[in-house]
């Protein structure tokens, strides 16, 4: 009896007790002779405590847990190599759309005009050679909506392009605008296709008559076609190989190879020609004539050049 409580203190100080290690009895259902070291098993508890289940013969089994399943982190990816940080060049950049011509600039002189009044145009810092046109552009309706650009003809009828040190200078007739136009606009040199460079310009009298400056002395001068309108067939710009019209002081002209003399009213600013040149009528540096050319009527528009 004393020896069997005993041996009954000790397993349960087994059981309870701070030590590793544990004794149980054998799983094999025929006995503990079918089992190793006579049936007992050890089992280490990682923790020093003991771990119980339940044997399914009604034994009872000490036995470590399993560690815990380790978690499949994707493994890490390359990165790129950082590159060195850099100074961003002083200097605004280049507009969109204006590469390679950067430096480009444009200035009008006077910075208002009238329909029909002429302005200087300073085009600067363009590869040499390059071609442009020049437009009345950034139109505004008197409501806020966007307006047509209207394209600017040379005054003197000089070919549009920059020269060796990549800079134009030339005079262009303002042109005439819808009475629903708002005053303030921008004369702009566009490189066609690659860039566009402005400058504010104002109508000083947009959707109105131009204030017409024609006079018998002033209107003396050579003439350049700049376009011409084949009636019923539609109208284009003059090639350049047109005839010069030269009006002279003593009231004579001269147009390729007719020459007659004219009659100018400063009241009306209708000018009449005595040959094959038909009448028409001038608004101050623009000349407007009608002649028929191989049974087609054509009108022509003609700009009074600068000396």
């Amino acid at each position: 009896m004393i020896r069997a409580t005993l041996a009954g203190l000790l397993l349960l100080s087994a059981l309870v007790g701070p030590t590793s290690t544990a004794l149980a009895q054998c799983a094999d259902p025929r006995g503990n002779a079918y089992c190793t070291n006579n049936g007992q098993v050890t089992t280490q508890n990682p923790t020093g405590g003991q771990v119980n289940t339940q044997n399914p013969t009604g034994g009872q089994v000490t036995f470590n847990p399993p560690p815990s399943a380790p978690v499949n982190a994707p493994p890490a990816q390359p990165q790129p190599p950082q590159s060195p940080s850099t100074t961003a060049p002083s200097g605004p950049a280049p507009a969109a759309g204006n590469q390679g011509f950067a430096n480009g600039a444009l200035s009008v002189d006077p910075p208002a005009a009238a329909a029909g009044e002429t302005v200087t145009v300073t085009v600067t810092g363009l590869p040499a050679g390059t071609g442009f046109v020049v437009n009345l552009g950034q139109l505004k309706t008197l409501t806020g909506n966007d307006a047509p650009a209207k394209n600017m003809q040379s005054a003197d009828g000089a070919r549009l392009n920059v020269g060796p040190d990549g800079s134009f200078t030339g005079s262009f007739v303002v042109p005439t605008v819808p009475d629903q136009v708002a005053p303030q606009a921008s004369v702009c040199a566009a490189v066609l296709g690659r860039a566009s460079y402005c400058g504010p310009f104002s109508l000083s009298s947009a959707g109105l008559p131009p204030e017409n400056n024609a006079t018998a002395d002033n209107i003396v001068g050579h003439y350049m076609c700049s376009s011409m309108l084949r009636v019923g067939r539609g109208s284009t710009f003059c090639s350049g190989g047109e005839a010069i019209l030269a009006l002279n002081a003593d009231g004579t002209y001269v147009w390729g190879e007719e020459a007659g003399s004219y009659k100018f009213d400063s009241d009306s600013f209708v000018i009449a020609f005595s040959g094959g040149l038909g009448d028409g009528s001038i608004l101050n540096r623009r000349l407007v004539a009608s002649a028929v050319v191989d049974g087609q009527e054509i009108r022509y528009t003609y700009i009074r050049m600068d000396y």
